[in-house]
């Protein structure tokens, strides 16, 4: 089993893709989080990609646009 966060340097603003390969033969999960600069909620923190479980034995791409006044990847993590 493996575990990893990842965090983007600073902030995107207008339109951004995140791109990434994974690899999730024996399950776990994979979540994607993002992070808005200005916000005023109480969680400024939103899911914006997951997988849960087997994915087969090969590596996967995941591609994502993201779409904000200024965002940041603040927190990829995985249990796997």
């Amino acid at each position: 089993m493996s575990s990893g966060v990842l965090y983007s340097s600073g902030y995107f603003k207008g339109s951004s893709c995140l791109r990434f390969f994974y690899h999730m033969n024996t399950g776990g999960y994979l979540r994607v989080f993002v992070k808005e600069a200005v916000s005023k909620k109480r969680n400024p923190y939103v899911l914006v990609w997951e997988r849960e479980g087997p994915q087969g034995d090969r590596w996967k791409v995941m591609e994502k646009s993201l779409l904000g006044a200024m965002i940041k990847v603040c927190r990829a993590s995985m249990f796997l």
